[in-house]
């Protein structure tokens, strides 16, 4: 996370008699990745069954990636506020088992595989007035990019030895809540509050089971 907010005041003033400028900048450059992985990847595998879950965060407790940066001016002639986030948060949560490894289990076993994500993702970017000024100038930008991916699965491939399984189950959850703000204000004789913000958001949910070589 980088974070850089700067205020500039030029001269002494007050209300009635205001500095000739005033200038407040935030920037924020926020980048999250979460990788959260169970498998079996390789190699022979003997066993009473196949618990395999991969969980990232719960309801109370969310994978979190927060990112903001305020700024605005003070008292000014000419008072300029500006505020630039830009958020790149990223989310693999997966649980396989995959196709180079052999895997041996007693009768009436269960197979059990389980990915489980949710995520909070906020972004904010503000640059509001402080106080009035003869010309005043907030603009904020907020620019999201969020990729999440919840998979669970064995792998087509995948050699299974086994007279017969109890159950097989195999289940992709996933929920987020995003957020995505650019709040931009500013007061004076003239006033200008330009606010963008962009929000490019990919999630991929799978769960499956490929043609495994059961014996």
């Amino acid at each position: 996370v980088i974070t850089i907010i700067g205020k500039f005041v030029e001269g002494n003033g007050s209300a009635n008699n205001p500095t000739p400028l005033s200038l407040g900048v935030g920037v924020n450059v926020s980048v999250t990745n979460h990788s959260n992985n169970a498998y079996i990847k390789n190699g022979k595998i003997t066993a009473g069954g196949l618990d395999i879950q991969a969980l990232s965060g719960n309801a109370d407790q969310p994978i979190t990636s927060l990112a903001r940066s305020y700024a605005g001016y003070s008292q000014g002639a000419i008072g300029v506020g500006g505020a630039v986030t830009v958020h790149v948060a990223s989310a693999k949560t997966t649980a396989v088992v995959l196709k180079n490894a052999e895997v041996t289990l007693r009768d009436n076993a269960a197979i059990n595989l389980n990915a489980f994500s949710k995520e909070r993702v906020e972004t904010v970017a503000d640059a509001g007035k402080s106080e009035r000024a003869g010309i005043g100038v907030g603009a904020g930008i907020a620019v999201a990019v969020t990729g999440v991916d919840v998979v669970a699965g064995i792998e087509e491939g995948t050699k299974i030895n086994v007279n017969n399984l109890s159950y097989v189950t195999v289940k992709a959850e996933h929920s987020e809540e995003e957020r995505v703000s650019a709040v931009a204000g500013s007061a004076g004789g003239v006033s200008v509050s330009p606010s963008l913000a962009v929000n490019v958001s990919g999630a991929r949910t799978e769960a499956y089971i490929g043609a495994a070589k059961n014996n």
